[in-house]
């Protein structure tokens, strides 16, 4: 099921694939088998555990920080023994995306169950795979994880402005 934990093949010829079609893309089972050792050769915890089983929450999502920057400044003028209170305000969040692109952002996983199971090799009982296409870009996958593209990730701008009197 999905919900299995996934061998990792010391190489991807130590599985078996079959002929995938997307559409009018036909993808060999070389070029799985290609895209495959390069998927797990993008993420650390893949590669280093190459012919075993992955353990349970294994491969983990780097942590990543956000900082965000608040300035305010109170102007104060004092009119007729009432004081009067100008506060002006800016707040940056995600300061590190603003000097950086790259600071900031989340990842987010490809896809969670890279390979589906297809059915039984008939003559060596073996399980026979094919690869599950990234949805966004309907090709096969390159990296196990991408950047995310919320609003957290992104660096963010406000001004305010607040008086008050007393």
């Amino acid at each position: 099921s999905n919900n299995d934990l996934m061998y990792i093949p010391a190489k991807a010829s130590d599985i078996q694939f079959q002929a995938l079609t997307v559409g009018t893309k036909t993808y060999s089972i070389v070029d799985q088998q290609t895209a495959f050792d390069n998927l797990i050769n993008t993420n650390d915890y893949l590669k280093a555990n190459r012919g075993s089983y992955a353990a349970r929450n294994g491969a983990l999502l780097k942590m990543f920080t956000t900082v965000d920057f608040s300035y305010a400044q109170n102007y104060s003028v004092k009119v007729k023994n009432t004081k009067h209170t100008l506060q002006l305000h800016a707040d940056i969040y995600n300061l590190g995306n603003l000097l950086n692109k790259k600071w900031g952002v989340g990842q987010q996983v490809v896809n969670n169950v890279p390979l589906k199971f297809v059915k039984r090799d008939a003559t060596t009982n073996q399980p026979v795979y094919q690869m599950q296409i990234d949805n966004q870009t309907g090709v096969l996958p390159i990296n196990v994880t991408k950047p995310r593209f919320t609003l957290e990730d992104v660096w963010q701008m406000q001004f305010g402005i607040r008086y008050s009197f007393n």
